[in-house]
C-alpha cells in the first residue's frame, strides 16, 4: 500500500487554507469543535489563526459508537449557532456521520453547522465537508495516510 506524508508545514498551510475559504464564504463560527485525538492539532491552528475559541469532542467506534460532546454544544445547535467541526480526513466519513446524528442535523438550518478536515476523501459516504485542503481517493488509489503527529 502506498503511502502519504504530510509534514507540520502541510498542517499549517491547510488550517491557513480553511481560515481562507471560510472567509471567501463570509462565514466565522461562534467556535469550533475539535474531534479527539487526529483533528485536535488541525482545531488548535484553526482556532488560534483566526482567534476562534474552541471545544473538543470525543468519537470512540472501537466498542461500539460513543460520543462525548459538551451539552453547550447540543443547546447552541438548538439555538442556531454558527460551528465548524473540525478532524485531520474524512475517510469513510464515519466520524463526522456519528457527530451528525448525535446533533441532529438532519433538523437544522443547513449551513450553521459545517465540517472541516485536512483531507477529503472524494469516495466517502459523508457529503457535507465545507472545508478541505488536500483531496485523495481511496476507491481508486488506496492509500495509507501519516499525519505529522503519528509517531
Amino acid at each position: 500500500m502506498k503511502k502519504k506524508y504530510y509534514s507540520w508545514n502541510d498542517l499549517e498551510k491547510a488550517s491557513g487554507y480553511i481560515v481562507g475559504q471560510m472567509y471567501q464564504d463570509s462565514w466565522r463560527p461562534t467556535y469550533l469543535v475539535g474531534i479527539t485525538r487526529g483533528g485536535l492539532p488541525l482545531a488548535v491552528m484553526i482556532s488560534q489563526l483566526a482567534n476562534i475559541p474552541m471545544f473538543t469532542a470525543k468519537v470512540s467506534k472501537r466498542d461500539g459508537n460513543t460520543v462525548q460532546i459538551d451539552p453547550q454544544i447540543h443547546k447552541d445547535v438548538r439555538l442556531g449557532a454558527d460551528i465548524l467541526i473540525v478532524d485531520d480526513i474524512n475517510d469513510s466519513g464515519n466520524t463526522f456521520q456519528i457527530i451528525w446524528d448525535e446533533l441532529g442535523l438532519d433538523n437544522i438550518e443547513p449551513g450553521s453547522v459545517r465540517f472541516a478536515a485536512m483531507t477529503e476523501n472524494i469516495s466517502s459516504e459523508f457529503g457535507h465537508v465545507s472545508y478541505h485542503w488536500d483531496e485523495v481517493n481511496k476507491a481508486e488509489n488506496d492509500t495509507w495516510l501519516v499525519y505529522p503527529y503519528e509517531v
